[in-house]
């Protein structure tokens, strides 16, 4: 709770972030009464957005394993090509792509916070009793990462990294069950999350729409799962520890490490300076503004018509080949012209719009256009000066996940069991070739021993 009040400020802008990213905006008070009103939202932070995930689309992570010795390096490579292959296993898990939607999130709120899991942990040793959810979910591999909101994770950092890690999640109650129903085993820890399922059940019996605030928390020494009925934040904020609530888990942290990587940008989300600058917000009022006007001209009258008293109604004739209005005596009609919009309305939008691309920098890239004979390199030259203002983004995000292949390595040491990979490409003769199996168990490495790299490829044409 002390968490959540300490990091306030950056909620809000996460807030912010996420109001230009998914087009949410509110016409100021008293402008929803004018009918002629046409709200118009920019979509200019949201395509900013989009851009640089397109640009990184073609980015895939490539590991790297430091060997300390000549004779290591067979080790190193063997290590390296296991790690690629369970990371491809996990990055196919569930409806999302975890590399794709860390790179979104260093982009979008420079933050990216991942989770590991290890499946294996949570089920009982005898394969013959796992359901047939759990044997689906092995198959398609041990480990889950999990990419994470940062306006859901609170965590306390030390000088030498995490402190505590706690995910705060507002859910439905049957989002939890769905979510812990594979982790159930036969274990104390399983059984005390079968317990936990049930009352969460009963409580959705009762009613359907039960909500939850889901608290996810590690340290080195806890780990602890709790779920407060709660319709919102602000309702946990006043909880305190006597308050009811549902315990799924409620141990101490026998792993011996934190299963989550908190990666920090130094520089500022891509969206900051067009939310602290108020462009943003000035380019809906600007917008919406001009195309109200434009609209509301469509209809403005088009005759100014004056009769002897004032009401006799205007004749217009519709039979001839040309439509002609016919006047009496003391009758007059006068063209009238819609008044012109005022110049300095689209001047500032325009000067507002450029400041928006200048700010978020990378729409250069999506609007480059080359004129003549330009060769490739002078081309291709171009396109990496202007990624550099990606950098920032790409190396927090490889950050990210240097940590996270580190966790891997510390699941198999804690359980001490033997994790096959294979090879996906061939290298060399026989044991090196496609397809090949690769076994780590804890004897094939020392985790102090490991310096793990990971560097984002661009599959850039030549």
């Amino acid at each position: 709770q002390g968490a959540i009040e300490t990091d306030e400020e950056s909620q809000g802008y996460f807030q912010a972030y996420d109001d230009i990213d998914q087009l949410r905006w509110e016409l100021p008070n008293g402008w929803e009464a004018k009918d002629w009103i046409r709200k118009r939202i920019s979509t200019i932070g949201h395509d900013g957005l989009k851009s640089l995930d397109s640009l990184f689309d073609t980015h895939s992570p490539k590991f790297e394993i430091l060997p300390r010795t000549e004779a290591d390096k067979d080790n190193a490579e063997e290590q390296e090509t296991w790690l690629e292959w369970h990371m491809q296993r996990a990055n196919q898990i569930g409806g999302g792509s975890p590399f794709r939607q860390s790179l979104h999130s260093s982009g979008k709120y420079s933050r990216v916070i991942l989770q590991v899991d290890y499946l294996p942990y949570w089920l009982q040793k005898e394969k013959k009793k796992w359901t047939p959810e759990q044997k689906a979910a092995m198959k398609a591999g041990p480990f889950c990462v999990t990419v994470h909101n940062p306006r859901n994770v609170y965590y306390e950092m030390g000088k030498y990294g995490l402190k505590w890690v706690a995910s705060v999640t507002k859910l439905y109650g049957q989002e939890i069950i769905n979510h812990w129903s594979v982790y159930g085993g036969e274990g104390d820890e399983g059984k005390k999350v079968k317990s936990a399922i049930k009352k969460i059940e009963k409580d959705i019996e009762n009613d359907s729409e039960a909500c939850y605030i889901h608290i996810d928390y590690i340290s080195f020494e806890k780990r602890s799962v709790a779920c407060f009925k709660a319709e919102s934040l602000e309702q946990f904020e006043d909880m305190n520890s006597d308050t009811d609530h549902i315990s799924l888990v409620d141990t101490d942290n026998k792993l011996g490490f934190i299963n989550w990587s908190v990666a920090i940008g130094e520089s500022d989300p891509l969206l900051h300076s067009i939310h602290i600058s108020g462009s943003w917000e000035n380019q809906n009022l600007i917008d919406t503004l001009i195309d109200s006007s434009v609209l509301r001209r469509a209809f403005f009258p088009i005759l100014k018509h004056t009769s002897m008293g004032g009401t006799k109604e205007l004749d217009v004739n519709y039979d001839g080949t040309q439509d002609t209005i016919e006047l009496a005596n003391g009758e007059d009609a006068q063209t009238l012209q819609p008044p012109p919009i005022d110049t300095a309305i689209t001047q500032l939008a325009s000067v507002n719009t450029d400041r928006i691309s200048q700010n978020l920098g990378i729409r250069n890239l999506q609007s480059m256009q080359m004129s003549g004979n330009v060769q490739f390199s002078t081309m291709n030259a171009f396109i990496q000066l202007q990624m550099a203002a990606l950098e920032p983004y790409k190396r927090t995000t490889e950050k990210a996940w240097e940590q996270a292949a580190e966790i891997m390595f510390k699941w198999v040491e804690k359980t001490k069991d033997t994790v096959t990979g294979y090879r996906t490409k061939s290298k060399g003769e026989g044991k090196k070739s496609a397809g090949a199996s690769i076994t780590m168990t804890a004897d094939d490495f020392e985790i102090e021993d490991l310096h793990i790299k990971c560097e984002l490829i661009a599959n850039t044409p030549t």
